[in-house]
């Protein structure tokens, strides 16, 4: 039995709704576990996830915080410290077949060791001295992974880290002048929220970077300074963290190598493509297909050499490695990401433990958002959809659509799916088949 906590940035991220994101700690589930999650889990879903699991759902205890200071929207990670939740967790665990012997939590928080200690768990905790110690913060970093890369060799985009609008302001130009735009990326964010595109050059195709603000200079030499005097608070969050320049690497693919750092050393877990369509990620597929033979072993190497410095820190854990590689097969790290990222569930729990991957290599597992133009619709309209299309999954064949991220009550949004599929035109099919079930002419 063991103690899954999905707790998420915390508080850098506290505006963001988890609410949703939180549920696919339902994909780690087994027998007896007990799941911490910000909101109790949509029923449909979680028949849904437990029924290719095969967990068995009425063997689950749910336990969910007081809302804290984010109205429950995430986790407050001191609402684990709460003296009823504590007992109501310690009376959990007691109440479980066996003992406890493993704790997975989704983000490194102070709190989560504090919060095991008090159960007499903090040994299940991976790292954690160095977590208690504000660690994740530092692992997490995109302005402190700069400086951990070069000094352990991986190679990264031309790029600055700066501490004043006066840095900025002097690096720009510089890197502007390699491809005529930059990227600006606050230290702590994710899923390219904190990243803004800024582009000199109209000419750009801009649409395939992970970056959701796209700011145009003006005319003029003044153009960075205006730029700067309108964006530096928000890029360094009112200066409490330093901002990373970097330059825009154009007509590139992003892909990822994520590990495991354990006490023993390093292993790698899976591969992985991100896919973005007007700078919003559309598209996640593991593992990375099409990529040449060397370009897949730098990806490997570089990632293999991250994982083991920031194990030498004192990290362990889940890491991803982030990288684009362009048309002429070069390759530079762009960031890593020292958690249970958004990748985990699709490759751990979906694509090994569900559609057993390791046994069908040939297999791969995409995630989808639902697109804007599908109607409205809850989880289980949406599998008699699939099953109509005759692309629902099908663990005999080990194809078809699962969802894989609910949607939940009060939160904006649809919902995620993913399609096991052989090939891209395989996909493609499955996809015109439920757009075809969801919008008919």
């Amino acid at each position: 039995m063991r103690l899954l906590i999905a707790n998420e940035v915390d508080p850098m991220l506290s505006w963001v709704d988890f609410r949703s994101y939180s549920q696919r700690l339902l994909w780690f589930a087994e027998d007896g576990d007990v799941l911490v999650l910000p909101v109790a889990p949509p029923a449909a879903f979680l028949r849904h996830a437990t029924s290719l699991t095969g967990t068995d759902p009425a063997s689950l205890t749910f336990l969910v915080p007081p809302p804290g200071r984010y109205q429950g929207k995430v986790i407050d990670p001191y609402s684990l410290l709460d003296p009823a939740f504590m007992d109501r967790t310690a009376k959990a665990l007691a109440a479980a077949p066996g003992p406890t012997t493993g704790l997975l939590s989704c983000w490194p928080s102070p709190l989560v060791p504090r919060y095991a200690a008090a159960l007499g768990l903090r040994h299940l905790v991976p790292g954690a001295a160095f977590i208690d110690q504000g660690g994740g913060e530092l692992a997490n970093s995109k302005a402190e992974f700069r400086a951990i890369a070069a000094a352990a060799g991986v190679p990264t985009a031309p790029g600055a880290v700066c501490r004043s609008s006066h840095e900025a302001a002097q690096e720009i130009p510089r890197l502007l002048a390699g491809t005529g735009a930059v990227l600006v990326k606050q230290a702590h964010n994710g899923a390219g929220a904190g990243n803004q595109l800024v582009v000199r050059d109209d000419d750009h195709r801009t649409d395939h970077v992970g970056a959701k603000l796209l700011h145009r200079l003006g005319p003029g030499p003044d153009a960075i300074a205006h730029y700067l005097a309108e964006h530096w608070a928000w890029a360094s969050r009112d200066d409490r963290h330093p901002v990373v320049v970097e330059e825009f690497q154009p007509a590139s693919r992003t892909v990822y190598a994520e590990y495991l750092a354990e006490d023993t050393g390093v292993r790698p877990t899976a591969t992985g493509e991100l896919d973005y369509r007007e700078r919003r990620l559309v598209r996640e597929s593991t593992p990375a297909r099409g990529l040449p033979a060397d370009v897949r072993q730098r990806l490997l190497a570089g990632a293999a050499r991250l994982a083991e410095a920031y194990r030498s820190l004192g990290y362990r854990g889940h890491l991803s490695a982030d990288a684009v590689v362009d048309a002429t097969g070069r390759l530079v790290f762009t960031e890593l990401n020292a958690r249970v990222t958004g990748s985990l569930h699709l490759y751990g729990p979906i694509a090994g433990r569900v559609v057993d991957t390791t046994s069908h290599p040939g297999l791969s597992v995409t995630q989808h958002r639902t697109p804007a133009h599908w109607p409205a619709l809850d989880l289980d309209d949406f599998l008699a959809a699939a099953t109509a299309a005759d692309c629902a999954y099908r663990p005999e064949t080990r194809r078809g659509v699962l969802v894989s991220l609910p949607s939940v009550p009060g939160v904006r949004g649809g919902f995620d799916f993913c399609v096991v599929h052989r090939d891209r035109a395989e996909e493609d099919d499955v996809l015109r088949r439920l757009d075809g079930a969801l919008c008919p002419s």
